[in-house]
């Protein structure tokens, strides 16, 4: 089942814009009368059917919709992670992690971190790609980026705020009740030389507990899907 993505709906009316329209009508071969299913990406999954073809677009009969499509009622998961020198291992992170289920996107900017090239249109295409293959009807809510000492004034609302951090010495495994029982969690996940003491002592004093993932030093993308995955999987998914 493929998704495309609708914009601008009005009463039961849809409408994909000129790229999605190509792919539907010029890859798929779709025609008018011809079912679609179709996200809005704040969580709503419709079967519509194709009323209009234009080359601005496709208009789209809503007939069809369910809210909150393919989401569990749990808390929300916030991802804030350095960006990366190499544009591409960040990209593939916030692939993966739009995949995960991941409800917010901080790139944050630390003192090792090697690069601020963040390329927002490029990414939030990136999110909805992802979000349409793995059939996830709302897409995360990705920021701007943000410095690390102004990422703790941002309006994040969580009840467990974990940071990762090699010299940790408790496992994120430990907290598995608290993620599970308590609601929403932010897993904020270093640079390449990870974050600085004063980094952490800063995030502690803003109620961050820093944790270990383990023996092994991973790469960012990897530590953040690895952590992510456990989160989810605490929480029940």
């Amino acid at each position: 089942m493929y998704l495309f993505l609708i914009q601008g709906i009005e009463g039961n009316y849809g409408y994909m814009d000129a790229d999605e329209a190509a792919h539907c009508i010029k890859v798929l071969r779709k025609n008018t009368g011809d079912t679609v299913f179709c996200i809005d990406g704040k969580g709503g999954f419709y079967e519509g059917q194709i009323e209009k073809i234009a080359k601005t677009g496709v208009t789209v009969l809503l007939k069809h919709k369910t809210e909150n499509y393919g989401e569990k009622q749990s808390g929300k998961l916030i991802l804030a992670a350095s960006p990366l020198r190499q544009k591409e291992r960040f990209e593939w992170l916030i692939e993966k992690a739009t995949e995960l289920g991941v409800d917010e996107i901080y790139p944050v900017i630390s003192r090792y971190t090697i690069t601020e090239n963040i390329k927002q249109e490029r990414l939030q295409n990136i999110i909805v790609s992802a979000a349409k293959q793995c059939k996830r009807a709302r897409f995360p809510v990705l920021h701007k980026s943000v410095a690390f000492e102004s990422f703790f004034s941002a309006p994040v609302h969580s009840s467990v705020n974990l940071i990762a951090w090699c010299e940790a010495k408790v496992h994120i495994n430990d907290f598995q009740t608290e993620i599970k029982n308590r609601g929403n969690t932010v897993m904020m996940i270093g640079p390449e030389g990870d974050f600085s003491a004063q980094e952490i002592a800063l995030a502690q004093k803003n109620n961050y507990l820093p944790v270990s993932l383990g023996e092994s030093r991973l790469r960012t993308e990897t530590a953040g899907i690895f952590a992510l995955s456990l989160i989810k999987g605490f929480m029940g998914y």
